[in-house]
């Protein structure tokens, strides 16, 4: 009798956590219009639009994670999308500036964790002479943090796979090594529930492209 009532209480928290993480219904009907403007998003200027519309949803929702997710993980996009140097240095700015709000919100969560680790990544690649120095070991922080977090999230193999896919194999890095991360990643994504339509759920494609780009090499 006694383990038959954990069990339920159980239940009830992991119930009323979930509803709690669901947007009120207007939030709710901004955030559906913002996700799918993105997905219809093709060049830069398009994506910009819609990071200014997350970011209108997040300045309106200063208590809410997700919308100051997105606009981070839409401004991180932004920079990878452009190739004006200009767009691409303010849009990295941007992801920074709304990364550190989202990490005040949800300094637990592994989905935070890991695309705050790709943005370092980011911000390693725009000055590889002292990127590495500088930001090599946040990156390697946040993969760590999320894969204590959660090691069935598909994502943190993904941003560890490309972090090692674009590291020099005198470095540690290497295709091969990438391909084996990458691929436990792959079986990660088979088993993934995102916790519902707005919560975080990308990263297959580009996950798909890493280990067709690493098989090709060998």
């Amino acid at each position: 009798m006694k383990k038959l009532t954990m069990f339920f209480a159980q239940v009830l928290i992991l119930a009323s956590v979930a509803v709690a993480q669901q947007p009120n219904v207007k939030l709710a009907a901004a955030m559906k219009t913002a996700m799918a403007a993105y997905d219809q998003a093709r060049s830069p200027a398009e994506v910009q639009q819609v990071a200014n519309q997350w970011e209108r949803i997040a300045n309106a929702e200063p208590g809410q994670w997700l919308p100051a997710y997105w606009t981070t993980y839409t401004y991180l996009m932004l920079h990878y999308r452009s190739e004006d140097d200009k767009v691409r240095e303010t849009a990295l700015d941007k992801t920074g500036e709304w990364m550190e709000k989202t990490e005040k919100m949800q300094d637990s969560n592994d989905e935070v964790a890991i695309l705050a680790a790709w943005y370092y990544q980011a911000r390693l690649g725009e000055s590889p002479a002292t990127g590495w120095a500088r930001f090599g070991g946040k990156v390697s922080r946040n993969i760590d943090k999320a894969k204590q977090l959660n090691p069935e999230n598909p994502r943190v193999y993904l941003v560890e796979g490309q972090n090692i896919y674009y590291t020099p194999s005198a470095f540690g890095g290497g295709k091969e090594k990438a391909l084996l991360i990458l691929k436990a990643g792959d079986e990660k994504f088979a088993k993934f529930v995102p916790v519902s339509d707005f919560h975080p759920n990308w990263g297959k494609s580009r996950l798909d492209k890493l280990i067709t780009a690493c098989q090709s090499a060998n």
